[in-house]
């Protein structure tokens, strides 16, 4: 199993660390893009800068508005950190990991999760609002057997949020082996979007939205940690060459975020969305 190689004071299975200030911008943030109802409302103004300081910070931002409650799905949770949000906003949340470090801290704040296999929860057909796989999808063997089995229990017209390192980098175009994203043996795979659109649409969902995030602290520190043996002038080169096709190559992000749609039921019905 993947998880001998994470200690226990790995971030997914650590707990919540943000002190109480922090924390509370967090929720704030979340409360006002994702338009929770009857939270934020007094901020309704802000929504739209919300909205775009949301995308440059979360790789997974659930819409909460509509029908409420949303069925939230999930897989690869972690400690639950964004289900114990959900949870606390009314949505009716279930959460899958592979290592009982991470249920245990779910558990003590009563947010359900399961311990292995999504496809050993036994959820009904069409079940699932929502379904969230936030930088799991890259650790998953077989990723195209969880997807399909998204695809049974995701509702018609429901959404899949991923959020996976992205395959076409800059950084690993660059960087290689310093690039901070490439975990291996523990990332078994590395999608771009059109892998992940593909993925998807072989199994019955529709892409609304790619988006990219580069994460600018990793280059940073993998500059400063080669000062030392490259010298100043060097790797100052090799940090402007980045920041150029960072900026030229749009679709050259640390990190690719795709929400998908829904659209064939199980039983093979279309849905117009």
């Amino acid at each position: 199993m993947i998880n001998r190689y994470y200690e226990d004071d790995y971030g997914a299975y650590a707990g919540r660390r943000r002190g109480r200030v922090k924390q509370a911008l967090w929720e704030l943030l979340r409360d006002v893009s994702s338009t929770a109802p009857g939270w934020g409302e007094h901020l309704r103004p802000l929504r739209p800068l919300a909205r775009r300081l949301a995308a440059a910070v979360f790789d997974i931002n659930v819409p909460l508005e509509g029908a409420q409650p949303l069925r939230v799905l999930d897989v690869g949770c972690g400690y639950g950190d964004v289900l114990r949000y959900l949870q606390s906003r009314g949505c009716l949340v279930q959460g899958v990991d592979f290592d009982p470090r991470a249920a245990a801290h779910g558990l003590q704040h009563g947010t359900p999760i399961h311990i292995g296999r999504m496809q050993d929860l036994g959820l009904p057909p069409d079940s699932v609002d929502v379904a969230i796989l936030c930088h799991s999808l890259e650790h998953l063997p077989e990723p195209a057997q969880t997807v399909a089995a998204l695809s049974r229990v995701v509702k018609p017209g429901g959404r899949v949020h991923i959020a996976v390192p992205n395959g076409r980098a800059v950084g690993l175009q660059q960087e290689g082996e310093g690039w901070g994203a490439l975990f291996l043996p523990i990332h078994f795979w590395f999608f771009d979007a059109a892998a992940l659109t593909a993925l998807l649409g072989k199994h019955g969902f529709r892409v609304a939205s790619v988006g990219y995030a580069t994460l600018w602290r990793n280059h940073w520190q993998l500059w400063r940690s080669r000062v030392r043996g490259s010298g100043r002038a060097a790797v100052a080169l090799q940090a402007w060459r980045f920041c150029l096709r960072s900026l030229c190559d749009r679709e050259g992000g640390d990190v690719v975020r795709v929400t998908a749609v829904k659209l064939v039921s199980a039983a093979g019905g279309v849905c117009a969305v």
